[in-house]
């Protein structure tokens, strides 16, 4: 599912063009782009362009400003994958509350990335792509083919039997993929209130478990909470003062329904007035209370100001952003928010909307302004891309007597995705990923990823469904050496990494290990320069009937020549060493092959090893290169006196330097430091007093 990238990719990472959020730009080079543009600038730009895109691209697909349709990427989604139709009507808990609680399984139990598919410029309910003659609309879901086991359509099966409606494709398919999803948000439940069975119950209607979630309060949320659920109460700064600096410092977010809206907009810090909790407006909203008839002259009702608002909304109400991730449901929420004392919300006179607010459902109260009447809003809170989204619904409870009904069901949906959307947010990345398709029985593979964002440090887990053993599973890269054996074997690699607050990512490659069907298992071939030539040496697992070794040499690593023959015992069983000493190899860098050749006269080329050029002032040789703690250093010098042994970064930075004597002719050093290098590739450089004498490469794997 990769895709071919162009010469320069610009990624705004963390911005989403769905959620307004800005946490990193990232710019991979792939020419001279860095030497002309600092990132630092890249970093400006990348913030003023989201922007200028939100807010430019607010009037396409209507609903004023802010109103922008999903960023998607088209993706090629192999066949065989399963699709989940997430627009069968009537809309029920089964077929369109069910996929949720799917979806998550996928995730949490699996470990596999679920796409979700939506045509960027489709009208409400509209079709997001057809095939076998179905229309597939209201967001559709794919697992990827992939990542389909036994044990995936197990769980598959188990989920359709509860109302989940899909099918597996037959041929792949070019689709617009919204975003991968493989996160859930840690969410937080309000316990305050005691309205917490609320949010259960959207909870349970989709099959999440409890285990996404907690219950509390916001004095206990810190830095690994990524989703506050207010589902009704009465916030106070006394008692959600906390949200200030989770939206602020902690980059959460916040979905809140009922009169819990208008009391929140409008709490403010007592001793400090700046702070306040107006996410969505620009100084608060009118409130749930309706002031009592002997109250008409109160000037302050129940939310600490003197206006509110009727209970009831003017009609009809309309749904806008038919592509936004929030808005993928089916028909119309209506019903299930005309209940409970807060069914809407507007702007104090003396306020608005902030400008990127997405207005989702929105009612016939001031129409076309700035303080117009919403049932569904969300955006950044206070217009800042950088801090969390805060999401208001109307309704007490968004069921409308009977949970099964499509009112109910579109706006728990409506529910569902934000936290879809928030949960990516938080997700840390991986940067990159170094699993091979294809591996040799017996021959070493080395594999490595690397993450960034969430909350680190982050563990690691590799596993295999082949036979073979990893040189750690505890490490971000590692080697992995297939079993011996003369069948070919298919499975699957899997690197898990975990953050410190418990977020998951998972990244499964389907493998293929070959049989060791050639008369030689080649283990490993070094070669290494000493003042007598160049030793070469290798090791064999097993032999079956070989009758000699060749080692070939080349000075360009494309025309071998032969220079010498080793003879091997015929047949053997277990591990054998050879070596070879070419004393005359040339000064320049060089390339050694071994060659097998069995008694029937069939020759098998193996993998060639590099050798580095020999400097008119001194040699040196590292063995083992890879390094490890055992790494030794021989350094042929014609020069003497106080020296160091210095190592570089790739990109010029002193990284480690260690002190020492070095004599004239043969010295044997052993790097102290040397553990300490994180993986990579390195430079070597050799100083005899103010003097550079010599360098060579290094490589640390793990």
């Amino acid at each position: 599912m990769a895709q071919q990238k162009p010469i320069y990719t610009f990624f705004v990472s963390g911005f989403d063009f769905y959620t307004g959020t800005m946490s990193r730009i990232v710019l991979r080079r792939k020419s001279t782009l860095s030497q002309r543009l600092s990132l630092v600038h890249l970093s400006a730009l990348g913030v003023v362009f989201a922007v200028l895109v939100w807010l430019v691209g607010g009037y396409l697909h209507s609903g004023g400003p802010g109103q922008v349709s999903a960023a998607t990427t088209m993706t090629t989604v192999p066949a065989g994958s399963f699709i989940v139709n997430m627009g069968v009507v009537p809309q029920t808990v089964g077929n369109a509350l069910k996929p949720y609680g799917l979806v998550y399984e996928m995730m949490i139990t699996h470990g596999i990335p679920v796409l979700w598919v939506i045509e960027p410029s489709k009208p409400k309910d509209g079709i997001d792509f057809t095939y076998n003659g179905t229309d597939y609309r209201g967001g559709t879901f794919i697992i990827p083919s992939s990542y389909i086991t036994q044990a995936v359509q197990d769980s598959i099966g188990s989920w359709m039997a509860r109302g989940v409606v899909g099918e597996y494709s037959l041929v792949s398919m070019t689709l617009p993929v919204c975003m991968e999803i493989s996160n859930f948000p840690s969410t937080v439940v309000d316990q305050l209130s005691g309205n917490q069975d609320i949010i259960i119950d959207y909870f349970n209607n989709a099959g999440i478990p409890s285990s996404a979630y907690r219950l509390g309060t916001p004095s206990t949320i810190n830095n690994c909470d990524d989703l506050w659920v207010n589902p009704h109460g009465d916030p106070a700064w006394s008692t959600h003062g906390a949200l200030w600096n989770f939206i602020n410092n902690l980059n959460g977010n916040i979905w809140s329904q009922c009169h819990a809206v208008s009391m929140l907009e409008n709490v403010r810090n007592p001793l400090d007035t700046t702070q306040k909790l107006n996410f969505l407006t620009t100084n608060g909203l009118q409130c749930w209370a309706r002031p009592k008839p002997n109250q008409l002259n109160a000037p302050m009702d129940v939310c600490g100001v003197a206006e509110s608002h009727a209970g009831v909304p003017n009609g009809p109400f309309n749904h806008f952003l038919p592509t936004d991730p929030v808005m993928q449901f089916m028909g119309n929420t209506d019903s299930a928010t005309f209940q409970g004392s807060e069914q809407w919300f507007i702007p104090l006179t003396s306020s608005q909307w902030r400008s990127m607010t997405k207005k989702c459902v929105t009612t016939q109260n001031q129409q076309g302004t700035p303080r117009q009447g919403m049932k569904t809003i969300y955006g950044p809170a206070y217009d800042d891309p950088s801090k969390g989204l805060v999401m208001y619904q109307g309704s007490h409870n968004l069921f409308s007597g009977d949970s099964a009904t499509q009112f109910s069901v579109a706006a728990q949906r409506s529910f569902l995705n934000f936290c879809f959307v928030v949960g990516k947010r938080k997700q840390f990345v991986l940067n990159s990923t170094t699993i091979q398709g294809t591996y040799v029985a017996g021959m070493p593979a080395y594999l490595s990823v690397s993450a960034s964002g969430g909350s680190p440090a982050y563990t690691y887990s590799w596993t295999t469904t082949l036979s073979g053993t990893f040189s750690s599973t505890t490490t971000p890269s590692t080697v992995f050496t297939p079993s011996l054996q003369t069948a070919t074997q298919t499975g699957t690699i899997t690197v898990t990494i975990t953050d410190a607050c418990n977020r998951v990512q998972v990244q499964t490659i389907n493998v293929t290990s070959s049989g060791s069907a050639l008369p030689v298992n080649l283990l490993w071939t070094k070669a290494r320069r000493t003042v007598q030539g160049v030793e070469v040496e290798w090791s064999t697992g097993s032999e079956t009937d070989n009758d000699y070794f060749t080692v070939w040499r080349s000075e360009d690593g494309h025309e071998f020549q032969p220079i010498g023959i080793k003879d091997a015992p015929g047949n053997s069983n277990q591990v054998r060493s050879y070596f070879y000493l070419d004393n005359e190899a040339p000064s320049g860098e060089l390339y050694y092959r071994i060659s097998q050749t069995d008694f029937n006269g069939h020759s098998e080329s193996f993998t060639p090893v590099h050798v580095e050029g020999m400097d008119s002032d001194v040699l040196i040789s590292v063995y083992p290169n890879p390094v490890s703690r055992k790494t030794t250093i021989l350094l042929t010098s014609r020069h003497a006196g106080k020296g160091s042994l210095e190592v570089w970064s790739m990109s010029g930075k002193l990284i480690l330097q260690q002190l020492m004597r070095i004599e004239e002719g043969e010295n044997s050093l052993n790097f102290q430091e040397i553990d300490r290098l994180p993986v990579g590739k390195f430079i070597l450089r050799v100083r005899v007093g103010d003097q550079l004498v010599g360098t060579t490469r290094l490589v640390k794997l793990f």
